[in-house]
């Protein structure tokens, strides 16, 4: 398995969050770990302001 996750599977991440799956069924979709799903999403992905 590789190392690091390539576009496609960041761009499929992507696309699970905007259907509102669980990282423990994107990742499934990926074949890797729930984890390493969290893991991207929480250190590259950025908050997006609300204006609230």
């Amino acid at each position: 398995m590789a190392k690091f996750l390539s576009y496609e599977d960041r761009l499929e991440i992507q696309n699970g969050l905007r259907e509102h799956l669980t990282f423990t069924e994107i990742g499934k979709r990926l074949g890797r770990d729930r984890t390493t799903i969290t893991k991207e999403v929480r250190n590259y992905s950025l908050e997006q302001d609300t204006g609230y």
